[in-house]
């Protein structure tokens, strides 16, 4: 059969009927494929950024926006990209806030510690609060100390990555995990949750909460793990769980905290325990005008028994950790003799050759110094001088190992007593995470 049309003859109308007809319709079933998988895409996979702003806890944290605009940050700043390359020298330190864009919910914590570089390349969220997809955060080229907090509490899943050309060190879970990246090795230790180690060729490792874990390349590039327990350990209790902070106010057994004024009409200042972005911290305060001096201070007794204080030569290290913010000070620096800081921490131990006396350990914190201010910078009985903070960011405190740091007469044999106080006029500042560490014996 033959059909003519203007003048053309079609050999075989109805097959050519059809033929457009199944092309329609496939070329209408590809359409709603594609738009199909686009809708879903965009509901489900689509992700918009979140907020991240940079807090400098102490000295200036560089940074490098991608047109390559340097600037110098000794503040707080929040970066609209995030494409931009973070460094931190060896006096310096800051960190990273990511917040859900719609809820302000802060979703994790990444703290740069000295001498510590990274670039962000993402910080995302989905686009709906529907879809299931985690929060991601990923930082590369990166090298030196990180502190990665992933919150309790967030709605959904979060996948942070701190990557190197090693490899990375992963967070996928409720974590407080400190990574640390050094030429071709990764070490991870995880101090609440987990975290993942996960080799260049993308095999993971996991590191549990009480474990320390090595991602180790050998100069012809082969890659092991390595993950056992810590070799160190909380020597003194920690201020408690957030559980109980508003039913019990008191302190662990181990701690006593009192405060005292100079003089009795004036405010004695006040030592509590709160729930501070989830954890239990200590905050020391005194309010006023016009004040005299004052101070407030908790103690924590490493006495098993009276008189008989803790023996710590069995251990390779001690240190002292701690995290840190100060909230305000009325007295500039630490004072006219550098001892009324509004952090302070003391240590007080026996040393060899010397176990009739005490022997002290002190450093403090301040926040204010005026330019033309000439209060010294350390106290008649510390070795270093004091760290001056970021008024109301969080720092993280590290002393080192204090048998490397000390002189060898003045190392401690035997520990008495862990404290830390507030001195001055006027104060308020907040301590968590307070711990004496001492390495595992060998």
């Amino acid at each position: 059969m033959t059909a003519t049309t203007n003048g053309y003859s079609l050999r075989h109308p109805q097959t050519t009927a059809w033929g457009i007809l199944l092309a329609s319709f496939l070329a209408l079933c590809s359409l709603c494929a594609v738009t199909t998988a686009g809708a879903r895409w965009f509901l489900l996979e689509s992700e918009v950024g979140l907020t991240v702003r940079l807090t400098v806890s102490r000295g200036r944290v560089d940074l490098r926006l991608p047109d390559g605009t340097d600037i110098g940050v000794n503040r707080d700043l929040v970066i609209d990209a995030a494409t931009a390359s973070f460094e931190t020298d060896s006096t310096s330190q800051g960190y990273l806030t990511f917040e859900d864009t719609y809820s302000q919910q802060i979703v994790a914590r990444v703290f740069l510690l000295q001498d510590t570089s990274a670039t962000l390349v993402r910080a995302t969220r989905p686009r709906f609060d529907f879809s299931s997809n985690p929060y991601h955060v990923l930082m590369e080229s990166s090298a030196g100390k990180f502190l990665v907090q992933a919150r309790d509490g967030a709605n959904r899943p979060t996948d942070i990555q701190v990557r190197s050309n090693a490899g990375a060190a992963q967070v996928d879970d409720v974590a407080d995990v400190r990574a640390e990246i050094t030429g071709q090795d990764i070490l991870l230790k995880t101090n609440e949750g987990s975290g993942l180690l996960v080799k260049r060729d993308g095999e993971t490792r996991r590191v549990q909460g009480g474990q320390q874990g090595a991602l180790r390349t050998d100069p012809h590039g082969a890659q092991a793990f390595d993950v056992q327990f810590w070799q160190e350990r909380a020597l003194n209790a920690s201020f408690g769980s957030t559980i109980d902070v508003e039913t019990n106010p008191a302190l662990p057994i181990g701690w006593a905290c009192t405060s005292q004024a100079n003089r009795q009409n004036e405010p004695q200042g006040s030592v509590t325990r709160q729930a501070v972005e989830g954890q239990a911290a200590l905050r020391l305060e005194r309010a006023g005008q016009g004040l005299d001096h004052a101070e407030s201070r908790c103690t924590y007794s490493f006495e098993t028994a009276p008189r008989v204080p803790q023996d710590v030569t069995p251990f390779t290290s001690l240190a002292i950790r701690g995290r840190l913010q100060i909230l305000g000070q009325d007295v500039t620096t630490c004072g006219i003799q550098g001892s009324e800081c509004p952090i302070m921490l003391e240590l007080e131990y026996l040393a060899a050759g010397s176990e009739d006396t005490p022997s002290y350990w002190r450093h403090g914190f301040y926040a204010v110094r005026p330019t033309a201010d000439t209060n010294p910078l350390s106290c008649d009985t510390c070795l270093q001088e004091h760290e001056r903070l970021t008024s109301g960011a969080w720092y993280i405190y590290d002393s080192g190992d204090l048998f490397r740091l000390l002189p060898e007469n003045r190392r401690p044999v035997r520990i008495t007593r862990l404290s830390v106080y507030a001195s001055g006029h006027a104060y308020d500042a907040l301590v968590t995470d307070l711990q004496v560490v001492a390495g595992q014996p060998q």
